[in-house]
């Protein structure tokens, strides 16, 4: 037995003009209505907070119909209740409602607070001090509102706002803290139908009909499926009486009469000016019942397809004596339907892509079949599954007029088992897209190993056969059972400290080395420590010292501390020209540094004073910008205006800064000088300045300008030559 699988898929109807050109007798009354689209209501036991930064959904804080909520609170220290005292809450303008429409905005429609305190508009009368809407994508615009409001507030949606989904409740400043709920209306007025028959609505005056049934003024929003023309069960249809539905468009079309009394009779259904569509007579004694439509349902359809646009009409002969059509309706689709059946029967072979399941004549339908794991698609079959269609796949064919069925076919294919484990267990996970513990014969498999921290991938083993040493592995199941093993080693792990030195920024990242006893690690040098008037000269694990650029063997885990060595010369000493460069990027040895806003670090170089080597520090304080290097491969870090880097320097010592880009500098300055530059054809572009006179410890600020933010390579500093003073020593940075 076939298993069918109608793929669902809205229709989209248009709109049923009721032309009543004879007797419709009904009781009319008009009344303004207000249709609810939306409504939000406490929820009395709700106790909901919301953390700083939070964000928690109005389903568990109020009772919500027409949308959805979201409560967010964006401040950055207080926590916040959605509901407080029954009422919504709302703490500080970082605090507010984000109303998701099911359906959008309409011009008129009313936006209802009940119960809120008192509001004032600010002097130029386009924002509220208290509560506030914002109607649009962001919370970026603010609705205006009324001065003085008090209680029960409401809001007309202005003729911008029509269309929109997204409504923003929060408030500005001020008076205006919580409201009791909220709802959203749309007002029309409908015809009310009354029980007793006796007067007609107007001939010749076009009505829509809403989803139950009512007669309204205007337009619907959106279109209903079915139409009826009921009052107390029935509507006369005298000899002669024709119902006009114009302006059908293309498309599939299904009448329902329901006929009245025990007389027989026939309506007719006829198009205009559509050679391809035939009159259809339906005899209304299939419909006969003891009462009038409702008392038991019974009712005659047909469908039909109209193929351009036409005008529809239902007439009723009268000639067996019916007096009454107690109910008729119109439906229409956007197409014929396709429907898939499978095979093998359910849908454990696969699944069918569809754009959709209705369809107009002579429009492309195109269809994807997607077998699942063990079977393959094979064909495409017809209603009958007798006749084969198609091995094409996807498969496209041309609606027709009628509803239409293809079978996909699915094959079973023969598995084989994979087998996969890591070795040892602890070493490490194994991931593949689609993995399954048996495959098909010819299919590829990719899989990709992934090492747990303290180790490191060796290779993929199938038995004793090392088959790829790269961690994510591609290969062809055969016809036979498959079993890999991922293979982890063992690593020692180097860790940095700075221990109880007092040294300040940042120490280098772990290394990792296998464990097999003969791994070497190489000391690193110092590119991010500094201890003032120091120099970093080694690491220890706490017995033995090791020297920088030195290569041990990994016998173990290891915790190094730097050891700190007091300088023995300063930059006062220097008797021939030097020049220090500190380089910003890992791609030259340099720290890696991601600094945000308001942090500091430090990158250290190294120079030589008279045969003695020592560390100059280069400080970083990202102020309102940042320093980002992000392990970048091209030799630049990332950096904002604002951001100022103190070095050691002193009178006449020339300061060169390494840019990305070749602005014309303003307002980035070396001390109190404004550098010069830049100079050259080629990136790096350099800028220059002379140190007039540094400040009181030694040092020279270099304050970053706009016109110098984007990505800088290098700072250099060429000190010259000093004469030896007693009295003067030059700090490498300020105190801390």
């Amino acid at each position: 037995m076939n298993i069918y699988k109608n793929i669902h898929c809205r229709q989209i109807f248009r709109t049923v003009v009721l032309l009543l050109l004879f007797v419709c007798s009904v009781q009319s009354t008009w009344a303004d209505k207000e249709i609810p689209i939306f409504s939000m209501s406490t929820k009395v036991s709700s106790t909901e907070t919301v953390s700083n930064g939070g964000t928690i959904a109005g389903s568990t804080f109020a009772d919500v119909t027409g949308g959805t909520v979201t409560y967010q609170n964006d401040n950055s220290t207080t926590a916040y209740a959605a509901v407080s005292s029954s009422k919504f809450y709302l703490g500080t303008n970082t605090c507010y409602f984000k109303i998701e429409l099911d359906k959008p905005l309409q011009t008129g429609d009313k936006i209802k607070l009940a119960t809120m305190p008192l509001c004032s508009a600010n002097s130029n009368g386009d924002r509220l001090n208290g509560l506030c809407f914002c109607i649009s994508s962001t919370r970026n615009t603010t609705y205006k509102t009324t001065d003085n409001v008090t209680e029960n507030v409401e809001y007309i949606v202005p003729e911008e706002f029509n269309g929109k989904k997204t409504l923003y409740l929060f408030r500005l400043q001020g008076k205006g803290t919580s409201f009791n709920d909220l709802t959203i209306v749309r007002p029309t007025q409908a015809i009310e139908l009354s029980s007793t028959p006796s007067s007609s609505l107007s001939t010749g005056t076009t009505y829509y009909i809403d989803a139950n049934g009512k007669y309204l003024e205007t337009e619907p929003e959106s279109y209903i499926a079915t139409y009826k023309c009921t009052a107390n069960g029935e509507t006369h249809g005298n000899k002669g009486t024709t119902i006009t539905i114009p302006n059908a468009t293309e498309g599939k079309y299904t009448v329902v009469l329901g006929g009245c009394n025990q007389n027989t009779g026939t309506y007719t259904i006829s198009s205009e000016n559509n050679e391809a569509f035939e009159p259809i007579t339906i005899s209304a004694d299939k419909a006969k019942t003891a009462g009038c439509y409702g008392t038991d349902g019974s009712t005659i359809e047909r469908t039909f397809y109209v193929t351009q646009e036409t005008t529809i009409t239902i007439s009723g002969d009268n000639k067996d004596g019916i007096t009454n059509l107690p109910y008729f309706s119109v439906t229409q689709a956007l197409g014929c339907a396709v429907n898939i059946v499978y095979k093998p029967e359910g849908e454990e072979g696969g699944t069918v892509d569809v754009a959709g399941n209705l369809y107009k004549n002579g429009e492309t339908v195109t269809m994807k079949a997607t077998p699942n794991h063990g079977y393959a698609f094979s064909k495409w079959q017809d209603a009958t599954g007798s006749s084969d269609v198609s091995t094409d796949n996807p498969y496209s064919f041309t609606m027709g007029t009628d509803d239409v069925t293809y079978t996909a076919v699915f094959n079973k294919l023969d598995l084989y088992p994979l087998s996969l484990s890591s070795e040892p267990s602890e070493g490490g996970s194994i991931s593949c897209k689609d993995i399954y513990s048996s495959h098909p014969a010819g299919e590829s498999i990719t899989l990709t190993a992934t090492p747990q921290t303290g180790y490191s991938f060796k290779g993929w083993k199938k038995g004793e056969e090392t088959v790829s040493t790269e961690p994510t592995y591609t290969f062809v199941m055969p016809a036979e059972e498959v079993s890999l093993t991922a293979v982890f080693d063992k690593q020692y792990r180097i860790t940095f400290g700075v221990g109880e030195t007092g040294a300040l920024g940042q120490v280098p990242p772990d290394i990792y080395v296998q464990a097999d006893n003969e791994s070497t690690i190489t000391i690193p040098s110092n590119n991010s420590l500094y201890k003032k008037d120091c120099t970093l000269t080694g690491w220890t694990d706490g017995t033995k010292t090791y020297k920088i650029g030195e290569s041990p063997i990994a016998t173990s885990n290891l915790t190094l501390t730097p050891v700190f060595t007091p300088n023995s010369v300063s930059l006062s000493d220097l008797t021939e020209e030097l020049t220090a460069t500190w380089q910003f990027n890992a791609l030259n040895g340099a720290p890696v540094l991601n600094l945000g806003k308001n942090q500091t670090g430090y990158i250290v170089t190294q120079v030589a004073i008279n045969g003695s080597t020592i560390d100059l520090p280069f400080y970083i304080e990202t102020k309102t910008g940042k320093f980002a290097d992000n392990e970048r491969t091209d030799g630049f870090a990332q950096v904002n205006d604002g951001s100022v880097y103190t070095i050691p320097a002193f009178k006449d010592a020339i300061v060169k800064i390494g840019c990305y880009n070749n602005n014309t500098p303003s307002d980035t300055k070396v001390g109190n000088t404004l550098v010069t530059g830049p100079e050259g054809s080629a990136r790096p572009y350099y800028y220059s300045a002379t140190v007039s006179e540094s400040d009181k410890d030694g040092n020279i600020a270099i304050t970053i300008g706009k016109d110098m933010k984007s990505y800088l390579s290098s700072v250099s500093i060429k000190y010259p030559a000093q004469k030896r003073v007693s009295d003067l020593k030059i700090a490498l940075e300020k105190e801390n």
